[in-house]
């Protein structure tokens, strides 16, 4: 059951990580596949910030969650 509890959250935070550094990186392309187009640079940037920074912020707790095993 401990295996289970490290896997299922490992593999979440697989995803957020990469979806992460997908819109921090690459934001046109990630959101030209979801059907989205900015309005300006400020729009580019913002998704970058706001969608990026969020899936890595949670892909870093899930991992320090997994580490500290509380």
């Amino acid at each position: 059951m401990k295996t289970l509890a490290k896997v299922l959250p490992g593999i979440i935070a697989l995803f957020f990580l990469v979806a992460g550094l997908l819109f921090t990186f690459n934001p046109a392309a990630t959101l030209e596949r979801l059907q989205l187009t900015p309005e300006s640079i400020a729009g580019l940037a913002a998704i970058r910030s706001f969608i990026g920074g969020t899936f890595l912020g949670l892909a870093l707790l899930l991992v320090h969650g997994i580490v500290k095993n509380e």
